[in-house]
């Protein structure tokens, strides 16, 4: 192949476009520098990524063991909850009718909860965690269940699924031991067993002794969650051993008060994490005044030992949450119920104290103060409950007399500073810090490491020759952190030109490695900047002559380099849509010496996440 030969062309828009490349190197290698200088870190980002998978059964595998009726409930209402923070969320329940018809795109979600896909889906999960630890990003795996369960003649706990049970040995080493989660955070609200205390549903007595926290300790201790330091267990102690269900939430008792301590009524200090002396504090608050003896419900609650004071729950990562805020003038009991008619949250907040209360923003809300209601409309906007307008509301009183001591005694203390400090102490609990501050909710991290991406590009011809140049390009991208990737492009593009009754074409191939910088300022948008530089060749077909000169020939080792900025939109996983625009530089050979130029471009594309 020949040097593309160009004899006695003007060298007037050669002068003009050396000018502007002159600038156009300086940015490149500027661009270039301040991204190799920037802290490439073996992790996506720094955030930690976090898998949460429920399971529910109505039903026992043990013989006269009446169905619990809201186990099913419960799992919907804790996916909506943990949707709102969770990177994923797996939902293993059977959904009965007339739960399927108030959630039934959830109800479409859900899986029979089988034992083999239960741990199917663990492995799976412990084979992406250990990828994300390698790349040194924390991960975090939360373990809810909500059903039937009980203690064989050996002593050993267990809890039901479908058709089969799941074993205290099961839960150390299926669920614990193998996993590869930076924490673990087990939520069980299920009948009488030492790992997972207490019973659901009926009101009979289990001939068992009521175990202390003393005794259920020195158990855990024997069964080695001390080994695990990175777990964290929520437990129902009830007195009698026996969780409750109550028609009036459509739910467990335990499960009801712990999504409303989780969605941000438990967050004491107002920092955006709710930790478990929150959660332990504000469900003792909520049943200090609770006098029938079977109705009363105490909880264990054993932080993780690695750090006491990891939060279950983190506002700031609620991406996809409506927030409702409680300011420090109000005071009063309150429950949030959606515009299904679906108990959401119950709280008694005490003056002085302020936390916002996360909920899905897909639902029309009624906040109820006594016989007073407040409406809330579907929406993102964070809402402050103390200006909205509160209307008197029918409510409808219930006969039986556990109702009436759930309505009478349930949440009739205040969780404020002070009870929270004064049981804090008392249980043993690190303390959360002192001072109420503002926060923000965080903005969503990538952890799509590997991209593909194809699409088209269009820029000015060679040497400001008249037309346009037009091709494709394909182009893989890896993710170092969420700030910053490498690229690799490819182009094929050509141009086509007719002068002076000649007509002939200009073939461009190029092949550029380089870096990008990134960020999201919302979850679908994405700004970019990036600088390529690489190999280029030029290929003519045809002759053509101007003012009397002859073009031919082929230029098969030039250079090119780009600096782009763009936008990207991730509209629906796993794709995306590129566009973006910036300026090429270029070297081509000119008989016996090379050229430059500059010219603008522009870019569009679509392509697809790997990972």
């Amino acid at each position: 192949m020949r040097p593309l030969v160009i004899s006695s062309l003007a060298t007037s828009s050669l002068a003009t476009s050396s000018l502007a490349t002159s600038s156009l190197a300086t940015s490149s290698l500027a661009l270039l520098t301040l991204l190799a200088a920037s802290p490439a870190q073996g992790a996506i980002d720094t955030g930690t990524r976090t898998y949460v998978l429920i399971v529910a059964n109505n039903h026992s595998l043990d013989k006269g063991v009446r169905p619990l009726r809201f186990a099913d409930d419960d799992a919907l209402r804790y996916y909506e909850l943990f949707n709102l923070v969770s990177d994923q969320v797996e939902l293993f329940t059977v959904v009965d009718n007339e739960t399927a018809r108030l959630n039934p795109k959830l109800a479409r979600r859900a899986r029979p909860p089988r034992k083999k896909a239960i741990f199917a889906t663990l492995d799976r999960w412990n084979k992406e965690m250990k990828q994300l630890k390698a790349r040194g990003q924390a991960t975090e795996l939360i373990f809810i269940y909500a059903g039937h369960g009980d203690v064989d003649k050996d002593g050993e706990g267990y809890v039901n699924l479908l058709q089969k049970k799941l074993w205290r040995r099961d839960l150390y080493q299926r669920i614990l031991a193998p996993s590869q989660a930076s924490y673990v955070h087990l939520i069980i609200d299920a009948c009488k067993s030492y790992f997972l205390v207490n019973r659901r549903g009926g009101w009979k007595n289990d001939q068992a002794k009521t175990p202390k926290h003393d005794d259920l300790r020195a158990f855990l201790k024997n069964e080695e969650l001390a080994a695990f330091p990175q777990a964290g267990v929520i437990l129902a102690t009830s007195g009698d051993q026996s969780t409750h269900e109550w028609q009036h939430y459509r739910s467990g008792i335990l499960s009801h008060e712990l999504r409303s301590a989780l969605s941000g009524a438990a967050d004491i200090n107002g920092d955006g994490h709710v930790e478990y002396s929150e959660i332990h504090a504000f469900i003792a608050a909520a049943n200090a005044r609770v006098r029938h003896p079977e109705a009363r419900l105490n909880i264990f609650a054993h932080p993780p030992a690695a750090n006491r004071r990891r939060p279950l729950f983190d506002l700031r990562q609620a991406r996809r949450a409506r927030m409702l805020r409680f300011d420090r003038t109000l005071a009063g009991r309150f429950h949030l119920e959606d515009e299904r008619g679906v108990r959401i949250a119950d709280l008694h907040k005490a003056a002085g104290t302020r936390f916002d209360l996360a909920v899905s923003p897909g639902h029309s809300y009624y906040i109820h103060k006594g016989n007073h209601e407040a409406r809330v409309r579907a929406g993102l906007q964070r809402v402050l409950v103390a200006q909205l307008a509160f209307r008197p509301s029918e409510s409808t009183a219930r006969s039986s007399s556990l109702d009436r001591t759930f309505r009478r005694d349930l949440y009739r203390i205040p969780f404020s500073r002070g009870f929270y400090e004064g049981f804090a102490s008392r249980a043993g609990h690190i303390p959360v810090g002192g001072t109420t501050r503002d926060w923000v909710i965080d903005r969503p991290r990538s952890t799509r490491r590997h991209s593909l991406q194809l699409g088209y590009q269009t820029s000015g011809a060679l040497l400001d020759l008249p037309g346009l140049n037009h091709g494709v390009e394909i182009g893989y991208g890896v993710a170092l952190n969420s700030n910053l990737s490498l690229r690799a492009t490819a182009e094929l593009a050509t141009s086509s030109h007719s002068i002076a009754d000649n007509a002939f074409s200009l073939h461009r191939a190029a092949l550029l490695l380089g870096a990008a910088t990134h960020g999201s300022p919302l979850s679908w948008l994405g700004l970019r900047a990036e600088a390529l530089v690489g190999y280029q060749g030029y290929f003519a077909d045809g002759v053509m002559q101007v003012e009397g000169q002859r073009i031919e020939g082929s230029d098969p080792f030039g250079l090119r380099a780009e600096v782009a900025a763009g936008v990207r939109l991730s509209l629906t996983h796993p794709i995306f849509f590129d566009l973006r625009g910036g300026l090429a530089f270029e070297l081509v050979t000119l008989t016996d010496k090379e050229e430059p130029h500059a010219t603008g471009f522009v870019a569009a594309g679509a392509g697809l996440y790997l990972d």
